[in-house]
């Protein structure tokens, strides 16, 4: 669960394995990455660290466009980001949206 090649393996074929990662694989953003590319939905089972990461949610969310409520508030604050969560398809992207971003006209 810990050994980074067998993780990487594993979230290649089935991103949401990352959920049985462990230790420093857990942390690894390249994985969390690999894991988003596979499948979207794998952005629910990654460390929290990784929600704030626009490169991996705004893969994620192009991929499986709900995970936009997995995604840490600074990016909701984000228009750059949630115009990116826009271009994907979410149909919930406001509601998730910082107040912020919303009066943003």
């Amino acid at each position: 669960r810990a050994d980074h090649d067998v993780v990487a393996a594993a979230v290649q074929k089935y991103g949401p394995a990352i959920r049985f990662a462990a230790g420093s694989a857990r942390l690894d953003r390249g994985l969390a990455l690999k894991a988003v590319q596979n499948a979207g939905i794998s952005a629910s089972f990654l460390d929290p660290v990784h929600h704030s990461d626009p490169e991996v949610m705004s893969t994620a969310i192009r991929k499986n466009s709900s995970m936009i409520a997995f995604a840490a508030d600074d990016l909701k604050g984000n228009s750059d980001f949630i115009m990116v969560a826009i271009e994907a398809g979410t149909s919930n992207v406001l509601l998730n949206a910082s107040e912020v971003v919303r009066a943003d006209r």
